[in-house]
């Protein structure tokens, strides 16, 4: 770590010789690279459809956009932040999907920055910062983990931020220093509010701050409460947004919707106890992470094996020990619940951390010989590409795909506008089709815009929601309704004689209008 003591026998070897105006323009030029890359990275899912998920996201993002109160006004289960990044995304932007995409763009670059800054700072190795950023924009965005705009996506880049400024923090003194330390509770407080686990990861930076004996003045215990401080402002903004809207009840509510929702896996089944979580989720965190690259999880294992090694903890002021109890913080909270591949996004930045961390003790076992720090570093890239040559060249392909736009859908929204006015809702129970609010600009008649199957089975109070439902649809009837073969959620609901008594097909298929009186 940046700033710390070490001993004369232990030269830390692995930032450039040179100093001042070459040193400066070296990172300034990496960071650039870095950034490139991670705003390409992206390119391949420019093009994609909004999944379900995502949809929702953009669908309550419109309706805040609107004036609605989240939770109050508008429904969904989870945590505010997600829908917060969409609409200011939305409203940046065309109002499409293609605005949220862009957006995750810039996420993408500052996502690769933070890791390239963790690396400089935790290990003063301008080599490694550069080869473990890139490793996880390929991890981050691999496929086969990413899904695009979630939870775990925009939580996981906040968490990455809080730790590079929790590493600032240790290596600055004074007001700096407690500064740093506020942000980096800032960025954790957020990254909760994304996704709850993810305040588990903080866990073991906020000790990592108070009891490191590296810590500058003001010391390690004054920093942690100004952590804590950070920690606690977004959550206490977001409660007295709640309060001052009366939406406490609402969120309460989901609140237990979640925790009954989270006693069931994706297809229904009764999740196990918690140790059956828990093996549950190691297995299915070793199949999602461990098949992306071999090398990086070879150099991972070596990463929790480093902190054994005395000389190397000590030069990096414990990082490996807190590193390695970030990634079983996170591996605790993935499992808690289900097991969609998505939700491993959490692991990554641990998981490469790790890895970084084994790349670093070769370093710093040739550390007598400064000249090598780089040539090891090349060595386990190329590597990187002999080894695990399928992910490598599907990575640099998505650096050379083009920036598409998703348009598939605008014709829909079209014949929505044309069919309504803008004060008149509409109802759309299209599985995956919740864009189309923000694309049609308008409302839903209920704050329930969509229907999952699920629904029902995990409100606190279903009965209670039906009503609430069928009284909205009474007093704003919707003029049109968005409504494919799966009449599943429409007939729990008890709305299907309503349906067929009141809609008639449209001009395309799934839109449906008022019958004439």
């Amino acid at each position: 770590m940046a700033g710390a003591r070490v001993p004369a026998d232990e030269p830390r070897g692995v930032l450039p010789p040179a100093r001042g105006a070459l040193q400066g323009w070296l990172i300034a030029l990496a960071s650039l690279v870095v950034a490139i890359v991670g705003f390409r990275a992206f390119n391949r899912y420019t093009d994609s459809h909004p999944h379900f998920d995502s949809g929702v996201y953009m669908g309550v993002a419109e309706h805040l956009l609107r004036g609605k109160v989240l939770y109050r006004d508008v429904w969904d289960h989870k945590p505010p932040l997600v829908h917060v990044v969409n609409a200011l995304a939305l409203s940046c932007g065309d109002r499409t999907v293609n605005s949220v995409r862009s957006a995750e763009r810039w996420w993408a670059a500052a996502a690769g920055l933070a890791m390239f800054a963790l690396g400089l700072l935790a290990f003063e190795n301008l080599p490694v910062a550069v080869l473990a950023s890139l490793v996880f924009l390929l991890h981050f965005y691999h496929p086969g983990i990413f899904r695009g705009n979630q939870p775990e996506e925009f939580g996981s880049i906040l968490t990455l931020a809080g730790l590079a400024a929790c590493m600032g923090s240790m290596a600055a003194a004074g007001r700096r220093g407690v500064a740093l330390a506020a942000g980096s509770g800032l960025f954790f407080g957020l990254a909760s509010l994304s996704k709850e686990t993810l305040v588990f990861g903080c866990l073991p930076w906020l000790a990592f701050l108070v009891w490191s004996p590296r810590c500058p003045r003001p010391g390690g215990r004054r920093r942690g409460l100004w952590f804590l401080a950070g920690l606690l402002a977004p959550v206490m903004v977001f409660g007295a947004y709640l309060v001052c809207n009366h939406a406490t009840q609402a969120w309460l509510d989901v609140i237990r919707f979640n925790l009954h929702y989270a006693r069931f896996d994706g297809e229904g089944a009764p999740n196990p106890g918690l140790v059956g979580l828990l093996a549950a989720g190691i297995g299915r965190g070793g199949q999602v992470l461990f098949s992306v690259s071999r090398i990086t999880t070879i150099a991972a294992v070596a990463g929790a094996m480093s902190m054994f090694v005395p000389g190397f903890r000590r030069q990096t002021a414990g990082f490996p020990v807190a590193t390695s109890a970030f990634f079983l913080a996170n591996l605790f909270g993935v499992s808690l619940a289900r097991r969609y591949a998505y939700y491993y996004l959490q692991l990554v930045s641990s998981y490469v951390l790790l890895a970084a961390c084994g790349l670093a003790l070769l370093c710093y076992l040739t550390r007598r010989r400064r000249w090598l720090a780089p040539v090891v570093t090349g060595v386990t890239a190329l590597a990187l590409l002999a080894v695990d040559p399928k992910p490598s060249a599907d990575f640099l392909r998505s650096l050379a795909h083009p920036r598409e736009r998703w348009d598939v859908g605008a014709d829909r929204a079209a014949v929505v506008r044309a069919l309504t006015r803008p004060d008149e809702p509409i109802w759309n129970l299209i599985r995956g089709g919740d864009w189309i609010y923000a694309m049609a600009d308008r409302l839903a008649p209920t704050r329930f815009l969509y229907l999952p199957a699920h629904l029902f089975r995990d409100l606190p109070d279903a009965e209670a929601a039906r009503r609430e439902i069928v009284s909205a649809l009474e007093t704003h009837p919707p003029r049109v309704v968005l409504c494919d073969e799966d009449r599943s959620a429409m007939t729990e609901a008890g709305l299907q004689d309503w349906f067929e008594h009141n809609y008639v097909p449209g001009p395309l298929p799934d839109v449906y209008v008022t019958r004439a009186k």
